[in-house]
C-alpha cells in the first residue's frame, strides 16, 4: 500500500458520495473514523495525517480523526465499530477484511475505505476490484491467494520441515486455513491450525504448535497486532527456537528486530 494511494480514495470518497454535496465549504469539519485491532504505529498514523494535509484536511482546522483501535483482539470488531457508529463520522478507514465487515454492519450507508484487506469479496460487499460499487472501496493485499507462497518459502527455509502450524485468531481461520493446507499438501507435509488467543501471551500458542510435533509455522493476522504484541511473538519464536514466517518484512522491523 502506497500512503498517497490511501489519501486519494479518503479524499475522492468526499466528493463521490452523494452525501457530499451537501456541503463542499472549506470550512467544513470532515470526521474520519480510523478503524483498527491496535493502535497504529506513530509513523503510519502521521504519514496518514500528513497525506490527509496535503490535500486540504489538516487535523484541529476542519478535520477530526475519531480513533477506534482495540487491543490486538479481531473479537473486538462488533464494538468498536458500534462506537465509531454513533460518532457519527463521515467515512470509515477499515483496516483488514474484519474490520471493513464490522463497519460496514455497525453502518451501511457510511462510506468505507479499506486498506490491507485480504479478501474484500467476502460478504459480497465489493463486486470487483476495479468496480467495487456501493459504499466501499480500497486497496486490497490479495494475501489469501499468496498464502501459498509463505508455507513454500518456509518450506526452502527449513528443508526438513515435516509438520507445519498456522498461528492465527480464530476468527480469521475460515479466510486462510484451507489455503495452507493446500500448499502444504502439494508439498508433502501435513498442517494444523494452532488458535493465537492471546497476542500478549504468544508463547503459549507456540507450545502448543510444538506439543502438535510442528517444526515450523506461519503467523497469520499481522495487521491485528500492537508494535508490543509483534514484538512478543518475534521474541517468543526466537525463544523456542522456532522457524516463523509472517507476511511483510516491517513485523520485525516496526518491533525493533531484524533476522
Amino acid at each position: 500500500m502506497k500512503r498517497r494511494d490511501l489519501i486519494t480514495l479518503l479524499s475522492g470518497a468526499w466528493a463521490a458520495w452523494p452525501w457530499a454535496a451537501l456541503g463542499q465549504q472549506a470550512t467544513r469539519v470532515r470526521r474520519v473514523g480510523y478503524l483498527r485491532a491496535s493502535p497504529p504505529p506513530a509513523r503510519e498514523l502521521d504519514a496518514f495525517t500528513s497525506g490527509l494535509a496535503s490535500h486540504g484536511f489538516t487535523v484541529g482546522r476542519n478535520l477530526v480523526v475519531v480513533p477506534a483501535w482495540g487491543d490486538g483482539n479481531p473479537g473486538g470488531f462488533s464494538e468498536l465499530a458500534k462506537v465509531l457508529a454513533s460518532e457519527g463520522v463521515d467515512v470509515v478507514l477499515a483496516e483488514g477484511s474484519i474490520a471493513m465487515r464490522a463497519a460496514h454492519q455497525a453502518a451501511p450507508n457510511t462510506p468505507i475505505v479499506f486498506t490491507r484487506n485480504a479478501d474484500p469479496f467476502i460478504g459480497g460487499l465489493v463486486a470487483s476490484l476495479s468496480r467495487p460499487g456501493g459504499r466501499v472501496t480500497g486497496l486490497s493485499m490479495q494475501a489469501v491467494e499468496l498464502s501459498g507462497k509463505m508455507v513454500d518459502i518456509l518450506k526452502q527455509m527449513v528443508p526438513s520441515l515435516s509438520r507445519v502450524a498456522m498461528i492465527a485468531p480464530r476468527v480469521i481461520w475460515p479466510m486462510f486455513g484451507e489455503v495452507h493446507m493446500e500448499a502444504a499438501k502439494a508439498l508433502g507435509i501435513e498442517s494444523v491450525n494452532v488458535e493465537l488467543k492471546n497476542a500478549d501471551r504468544p508463547g503459549e500458542a507456540i507450545e502448543e504448535a510444538m506439543s502438535q510435533k510442528v517444526s515450523g509455522f506461519v503467523l497469520r493476522g499481522t495487521p491485528f497486532y500492537s508494535s508490543a504484541q509483534r514484538k512478543g511473538i518475534v521474541d517468543a519464536a526466537a525463544t523456542y527456537k522456532m522457524p516463523a514466517i509472517h507476511r511483510a518484512r516491517w513485523f520485525d522491523c516496526l518491533c525493533g528486530r531484524r533476522r
